[in-house]
C-alpha cells in the first residue's frame, strides 16, 4: 500500500525527470531529488528535523539498490524516520 505522501502532487518532480519511465524511480545521486523529497516530507511532518529526514534518505540510498522505485523508496524512508524518531524519543527519556 502506498504511503499517502506518494498520493500527493508530484507534478513538479515528474516534470523535471527525463522520460516517463524514470519518473517512477528515485535517484539518490541527484541533489535536487533529495532536496525535493526532504521538502515534501517536511511539509507533511514539520516537526521532523531536516537533518533527521536527510539521514533517513541517506540510509535508504545506501541500503536500497538501484533502480529504486519511488513507491518503495518513500515507504522505506518513512519507516526509517519512524525508527529514528523512536530512537530519539527513547534517548530523550533515558537522559531525564
Amino acid at each position: 500500500m502506498p504511503h499517502w505522501i506518494q498520493t500527493s502532487d508530484w507534478t513538479d518532480y515528474d516534470s523535471r525527470k527525463p522520460g516517463d519511465e524514470s519518473r517512477s524511480y528515485f535517484t539518490c545521486e541527484e541533489t535536487w531529488e533529495v532536496d525535493y523529497l526532504v521538502n515534501k516530507i517536511r511539509v507533511f511532518y514539520p516537526d521532523k528535523p531536516e537533518a533527521m529526514v536527510r539521514q533517513a534518505i541517506e540510509s535508504c540510498c545506501g541500503s536500497l539498490q538501484e533502480p529504486r522505485p519511488r513507491s518503495v523508496f518513500i515507504v522505506a524512508v518513512m519507516e526509517k524516520i519512524k525508527s529514528l524518531s523512536t530512537n530519539s524519543n527513547s534517548n530523550t527519556h533515558t537522559q531525564e
